[in-house]
């Protein structure tokens, strides 16, 4: 199962302060790794929330026979 991770603080800022046309090349390359990666870990969570689902209504089924 993964890691635990606080993506609060790696979220988008409601400011616009991360606007792509306002950033510079390195910049814009930067908050598309960063994005990425944030992509990558919640995909993660959302897989492991699902499994424990099924895992759940599994049980449901074993129990209830």
């Amino acid at each position: 199962m993964p890691v635990e991770r606080d993506l609060s603080q790696n979220l988008a800022v409601p400011d616009g302060s991360n606007d792509p046309s306002r950033m510079d090349d390195f910049q814009v390359i930067a908050e598309r790794q960063r994005v990425m990666a944030n992509l990558a870990a919640l995909t993660d969570q959302y897989r492991a929330l699902n499994q424990e689902i099924q895992r759940r209504e599994s049980l449901r089924w074993m129990l209830a026979r």
